[in-house]
């Protein structure tokens, strides 16, 4: 009995190297109770507050990285037709497209000054009327592509998500081009609310006649 107490096992304590961190594994350390002299309100600040704070900043700089940063903003002068500030993004995809730098710049400053002539403070609707493919090609091209870019994986996610509340437990025989076309619906959703519900219910009356009368 002597010997194990004099020999028992250390007590860990958490590295001072984790303080303010959220550790997510295991480090034997023993629970460290409230100190008398700290309040209710610093100790969540502590291990809670600035915890979290610490996880989402880390997680941002993750998912965000400094070039996804810079090709969205490189994407946003070329909706503004800035040659110079959008060369990250054009750099990035003119020998995909075929694009020749020197020809996109003049298309650009083409199409910059029609666009200045009809509307100072342009927007992406003056863009797509005045950029025709037949005009300016290369232009056209990058367009179809910053249109398309996701510059972020958010909305990949968002449509994995709802997938979980389309397929619910009641619906677990669905099949898979009805699931599809639910999912476009929810995913479309800022599309499918302009739709007047009124005209699919008399079209859809309309062929079920035409059947029955068959």
């Amino acid at each position: 009995m002597y010997r194990n107490q004099l020999y028992s096992k250390r007590k860990r304590r958490e590295p001072n190297n984790l303080n303010d961190f959220i550790v997510t594994t295991t480090t034997s350390a023993i629970y460290e109770p409230i100190e008398s002299n700290k309040s209710v309100e610093d100790y969540y600040g502590t291990n809670m507050y600035y915890k979290i704070l610490d996880s989402i900043i880390e997680n941002l700089k993750t998912r965000f990285s400094p070039e996804s940063l810079s090709l969205a903003i490189s994407v946003d002068k070329f909706m503004q037709l800035n040659y110079e500030g959008s060369l990250v993004f054009i750099d990035y995809y003119k020998d995909l497209l075929d694009i020749n730098k020197l020809n996109i710049k003049s298309e650009m400053t083409v199409a910059r000054n029609c666009i200045n002539k009809i509307n100072n403070d342009f927007n992406i609707d003056d863009l797509k009327t005045t950029i025709k493919k037949e005009i300016f090609p290369n232009i056209y091209k990058m367009l179809q592509v910053a249109l398309t870019l996701p510059v972020s994986s958010a909305t990949c996610e968002q449509s994995f998500s709802a997938m979980r509340r389309i397929k619910t437990w009641v619906r677990t025989s669905m099949h898979q081009e009805r699931f599809t076309n639910l999912s476009i619906l929810h995913i479309e959703k800022d599309v499918t609310t302009n739709i007047d519900t009124e005209c699919i219910l008399n079209e859809f009356s309309k062929s079920s006649s035409m059947m029955v009368l068959k």
